[in-house]
């Protein structure tokens, strides 16, 4: 049954006065990942169509808030049937149960305050239909929350007390009104941060977050989100704004770069009892890169990087924005004849300032196809307090 899907954890399956199967899926492990997603975790439709193709339908809006009167730009880009098969649209924009619009990209003025459900009904030749909806908050402005630091893609290592510090604009709170960091939700797994404090003559609050040393990952990423719920209006409800910034970890597996490439094709991870993550870096060959995206360097002075001359030899540049970006910093590693096993180097690096990509680049010359690779890579350490770290 249901070959073509895939579950995680599908914990309870009910049939629904519209005929439809609802199913919930409990995601993988607790529902969420180590940067707060949901595991994959949702409550899923099926329905049973016979002989007849099930349209689809899908809502777009250019916008979902704001002031009355509100004028908003709907469209039903994505529904239908394959090959072009005719379907027709039921647009119901302020939920009475009536038809208001029959085009496929309709506009529609919100004069009255109140959160109110566009719903686009989308019917097939054989009768079939697909329903979709928005919702569209009048009366209210979302706030918009900024994170001023640390630094998106900012290290840290694990015991470290991060101190971070949002922005927050409400529309409706007007300048002038202090915010109230209370109704500030900070999500993360590096650890448990602490009460925020308002911030002197700025609409803003400040705070920390101490990072769990047990419970972090020698090498990893870490998505940190915060939210700001508004208190909302007379007639609309309250509404959610919210950012978000990746930390890393000042200890990082080579294998967990973000992207890889080169002339040739880039580096490969491959599996490697020695490593210290059981993987490692193999197949680098000149110009070869691999990619940090975000990683920011506001307060290291300097990297160490894990290799085995196993190869021709060469050299690892830190380099910013691009492979052919400003030099950083480079290291030199020796090769399969230098006499010893792993080595270590360490190479200085020079402020990156506001880049938050970082490019790790193997060069040789010398190297060509008849020659072997130039050395295997498996961790890079970086040095130094982390931007907007605390305690280190």
């Amino acid at each position: 049954m249901f070959e073509d899907m895939e579950w995680n954890r599908p914990t309870a399956a009910v049939f629904g006065p519209d005929g439809a199967l609802y199913v919930v899926d409990s995601g993988q492990d607790d529902g969420t990942d180590r940067d707060g997603e949901d595991g994959g975790s949702g409550i899923f439709r099926i329905d049973h169509v016979g002989l007849g193709a099930l349209p689809g339908a899908a809502v777009t809006a250019d916008r979902d808030n704001g002031s009355a009167p509100l004028t908003v730009a709907f469209t039903g880009a994505g529904s239908g049937l394959p090959g072009g098969v005719p379907v027709t649209y039921a647009w119901d924009f302020d939920g009475d149960g009536g038809t208001d619009s029959t085009e496929a990209n309709p506009s529609y003025t919100y004069r009255a305050e109140g959160r109110f459900t566009a719903r686009l009904t989308v019917t097939g030749p054989e009768g079939t239909t697909a329903v979709a909806g928005q919702d569209i908050t009048v009366g209210n402005n979302r706030p918009r929350i900024t994170v001023r630091r640390p630094a998106d893609g900012g290290l840290f290592r694990p015991g470290d007390t991060v101190g971070f510090t949002v922005e927050v604009r409400d529309k409706e709170d007007g300048r002038n009104t202090p915010v109230d960091c209370s109704r500030i939700l900070v999500r993360t797994r590096t650890g448990r941060a602490g009460a925020l404090s308002p911030l002197p003559r700025s609409r803003g609050c400040r705070g920390s977050i101490v990072t769990e040393a047990g419970d972090v990952p020698r090498s990893g990423r870490y998505r940190v989100t915060m939210r700001y719920t508004d208190e909302g209006g007379p007639d609309a409800p309250e509404l959610t704004g919210s950012a978000s910034l990746t930390l890393r970890t000042s200890f990082q597996e080579a294998e967990d770069f973000t992207s890889t490439g080169g002339a040739h094709g880039g580096a490969v991870a491959g599996n490697s009892t020695g490593a210290s993550g059981g993987r490692v870096l193999t197949e680098i060959e000149d110009g070869d890169w691999i990619a940090f995206d975000p990683l920011h360097l506001g307060g290291i002075r300097s990297v160490t990087v894990g290799a085995t001359p196993c190869g021709l030899g060469g050299t690892v540049e830190f380099r910013a924005g691009s492979p052919d970006g400003p030099l950083l910093g480079s290291v030199r590693v020796p090769g399969a004849g230098h006499g010893g096993g792993d080595v270590t180097p360490t190479a200085a690096l020079r402020s990156q300032g506001r880049g938050d990509r970082l490019y790790v680049v193997f060069t040789d010359a010398a190297w060509n196809s008849e020659k072997p690779d130039l050395f295997a890579v498996d961790w890079l350490r970086f040095h130094g307090p982390g931007d907007g770290t605390g305690t280190s």
